[in-house]
């Protein structure tokens, strides 16, 4: 029985790379006082980078592209900054959402 995955040795700096990212602006944002709004808005962002990361990893698990590499090295920092902008895009309309009662 094998108990390493069957992925190519160029996603491992990746996922290195990319961890190391997250756990340090994860851990900032955690410092935040804000009721928890962006610990909770990285959290979502850090479930859909890794979400994407397995489908890269899936559709080209022994030869990633270099495209590939660098959205699993670099690709939460872009889509951190979408996430907190379509957060505060959709909480712009909870005034309209309280008085409509919803």
């Amino acid at each position: 029985m094998k108990t390493t995955l069957p992925i190519s040795a160029g996603y491992r700096r990746a996922i290195y790379d990319a961890l190391i990212l997250q756990v340090v602006l994860t851990l900032i944002t955690m410092m935040v006082l804000d009721g928890g709004h962006i610990a909770h808005t990285t959290g979502i962002a850090v479930l859909a980078f890794w979400s994407g990361a397995a489908v890269i990893i899936i559709r080209r698990p022994t030869a990633p592209t270099q495209t590939d590499l660098r959205l699993i090295r670099f690709g939460f920092l872009p889509l951190l900054i979408v996430t907190f902008m379509l957060s505060e895009w959709i909480w712009s309309w909870h005034w309209i959402w309280k008085i409509r009662g919803l």
